[in-house]
């Protein structure tokens, strides 16, 4: 998808339509160290191995966001998260090893409390990098499209 006036013009839009709810929050420019998402999700388990036994999980349909320096911290119903492919992928598997009580001190990193499913963590580490430029054309009419020119453009 091509969007004429640029990607931003789809977050604008998203914005614009969720700033008429009162309760309504953006958090922006917030270095976020952890991110405690909701566990009441059928691709979670609702217990996790604490050393040779097994711990219950408290059940929550609510997000937290954490600072970096753990300092502050939000709850929400939802969370969007624009956070580069790189800092995704580093963080996506060190959840995993990282304690669920403290708040990753590494930059760059961001903690998910709890750890990410397998399927996401496989599909974030599967995602390349690339370079893509795009050129955007517009004519005045469709000359390619003449009636009974059996014509293709080829490039």
């Amino acid at each position: 998808v091509l969007l004429k006036q640029g990607y931003s013009s789809l977050a604008e839009h998203l914005l614009s339509k969720c700033e008429k709810y009162d309760s309504f929050k953006l958090v922006k420019n917030f270095p976020v160290g952890r991110l405690e998402f909701a566990r009441n999700s059928v691709s979670h388990p609702y217990q996790e191995q604490v050393g040779s036994s097994i711990a219950r999980i408290d059940l929550s349909d609510t997000c937290s966001v954490t600072s970096h320096d753990g300092r502050t911290s939000y709850n929400f119903d939802f969370a969007v998260s624009a956070v580069p492919l790189g800092v995704l992928k580093d963080s996506a598997d060190s959840s995993l090893s990282v304690s669920s009580s403290s708040v990753s001190k590494a930059s760059n990193r961001l903690t998910f409390e709890p750890p990410l499913p397998y399927s996401k963590r496989d599909a974030i580490n599967n995602v390349g990098f690339g370079l893509l430029n795009k050129v955007y054309l517009q004519f005045p009419t469709a000359f390619w499209r003449r009636p009974g020119d059996r014509h293709t453009l080829q490039g």
